[in-house]
């Protein structure tokens, strides 16, 4: 076996153990996470009758809570016989209400986790074969996001810190480790991961003041899962804010990707190719990549909107008035101007970078990578 036979052998064996701890460590994470000490997991066990009462209908079932065994009477209201449906097997969660009689259990939600922990692992997996080594490097950010979200890690940073910072280190460090496996250049991969955040950073302030004129405050008081748990406006506010810097992101560590990848593979193509030429090729990837991200969040936007703006003439308003759907349009305007901003700034970054010669530390990476 050549030495390069090896090398490919120990990336694939280390991909696919990197796939396997993000998706172990997720589930463990999602499985023991800490719920409310009054919703319990059960089973449904038995379909009892459906019952009519005031126009609304009533499906009574019998549940097995997991834990205890104990079982329970239940009554789970159908908005619709034709799309929702209760049959025995169903996993379910239930709250107690601990009066002093006696416990009295209430349908709290369907358990998903078990069916998007299998469908996790096939996509995870397919996407891995599918995307080989070099496609694989394109979303690193996005199994590491992955591991942090479902391990339940992001939510316990953005309770000991606050929001804005811990979401711009987040995305740093995502930046950083991203471009350097793609570059291998530590002092591209810095400076390219810290005018990312600026740009981050110009895209949340400008968000705010739109928001604000935009009143976007309303969408907290259309959502009832909300208001019924008592959070406050200021914590829902900064989280929809912080949600901006992680869509813009996606915008922006595609951009850098494409055109920090171009300029490298130019240069090594052609050694002696100026700077300017170095620029030049960056600048022509950029506008590719950005038009590929505009296309892509612009109809991810659509689709998430898609039902306030074919169903908001309920309201009397025109769909654009929805606040749901111009929170849409100003995350998928920020991702895209995001893009804009970061393309030619990592184009000009790399080109430079590259001529300047490479250190030690760049010539040891290389040498790894060859």
């Amino acid at each position: 076996m050549t030495s390069s036979q090896k090398l490919f052998s120990l990336q694939t064996i280390g991909l696919i153990v990197f796939v396997l701890i993000v998706i172990l460590v997720s589930a463990l994470g999602a499985t023991y996470r800490e719920q409310s000490q009054d919703i319990y997991s059960a089973t449904v066990v038995r379909v009892l009758d459906l019952v009519q009462e005031g126009g609304i209908y009533y499906q009574n079932v019998e549940a097995k809570i997991d834990d205890s065994g104990k079982l329970i009477s239940l009554r789970i209201q159908v908005r619709d016989l034709n799309l929702e449906e209760i049959n025995s097997g169903d996993n379910i969660y239930v709250r107690d209400a601990q009066t002093s009689i006696s416990d009295i259990y209430s349908f709290a939600g369907h358990r998903r986790s078990n069916i998007l922990f299998w469908v996790s692992i096939v996509f995870f997996a397919v996407m891995s074969v599918i995307l080989g080594k070099e496609g694989f490097k394109y979303i690193v950010p996005t199994m590491l996001t992955f591991l942090l979200v479902f391990s339940g890690i992001l939510e316990a940073l953005f309770s000991i810190s606050n929001l804005y910072v811990i979401a711009l280190l987040i995305l740093g460090l995502l930046a950083f480790i991203s471009m350097l496996i793609q570059v291998r250049n530590v002092r591209i991969a810095i400076t390219v991961a810290i005018s990312q955040m600026i740009t981050l950073f110009l895209i949340l302030l400008i968000n705010v003041m739109l928001f604000k004129t935009t009143f976007m405050t309303e969408l907290f008081y259309t959502n009832v899962t909300l208001i019924s748990s008592q959070v406050r406006l200021i914590e829902f506010w900064n989280l929809i804010n912080v949600a901006v810097l992680f869509i813009a992101f996606g915008a922006t560590i595609n951009t850098t990707l494409d055109v920090a990848q171009s300029i490298v593979k130019k240069k090594r193509t052609y050694p002696k190719t100026s700077t300017i030429n170095l620029i030049r090729e960056g600048t022509v990837h950029n506008q590719l990549a950005v038009g590929r991200v505009v296309n892509s969040f612009f109809f991810v936007f659509l689709g998430v909107t898609l039902s306030s703006i074919v169903l908001s003439s309920g309201s009397g308003l025109p769909f654009w008035e929805d606040p749901y759907v111009v929170q849409g349009v100003l995350w998928f305007m920020g991702a895209s101007l995001a893009a804009l901003l970061v393309g030619p700034i990592t184009a000009l970054i790399t080109a430079i970078s590259l001529s300047q010669g490479e250190s030690p530390i760049q010539l040891a990476l290389r040498e790894g990578k060859n």
